[in-house]
């Protein structure tokens, strides 16, 4: 039952943008944002999108896969996490885009190893907080 926790890399949007299946994702990640917002607008609740970048996004190299741009001449690194961002930000609702912040912030001591491409304490606490500030910079609890 391993596969449903792993998260799979979305390689069609972020080597083959212009396909369909690129598209689609997209499309639905748009309509599933907006309805979030329509339900958190009705509930009187603040929303903050996290834009979460893979690491295969963030790393330079890793013990889990990684793409050869040799093979994938339009692959950009951070392509993904941008592409999210732009759909998030057509919405109107906050979001922090923590694609940078994890380059900058030590890239694959932010993952754990060994087979899991999740970030580990390190990475959590790091985003942790980036949202934090975020929520207090718009006095949401306030």
């Amino acid at each position: 039952m391993r596969e449903l926790f792993e998260d799979h890399y979305d390689a069609d949007v972020s080597l083959q943008p212009e396909c369909a299946s690129a598209r689609y994702k997209l499309a639905l990640c748009a309509a599933v944002a907006r309805e979030m917002r329509t339900v958190a607008d009705a509930a009187g609740t603040k929303l903050l999108f996290l834009v979460v970048p893979s690491r295969l996004d963030v790393c330079e190299g890793f013990d889990l896969g990684w793409i050869d741009p040799q093979r994938w001449p339009d692959w950009e690194r951070g392509r993904l996490p941008a592409a999210i961002a732009a759909v998030v930000r057509a919405t109107g609702v906050a979001y922090l885009d923590l694609y940078q912040a994890f380059r900058a912030g030590g890239a694959c001591e932010l993952f754990f190893r060994g087979g899991d491409s999740h970030w580990n304490e390190q990475g959590q606490a790091l985003a942790a907080r980036l949202a934090a500030g975020r929520i207090r910079g718009e006095a949401w609890l306030e």
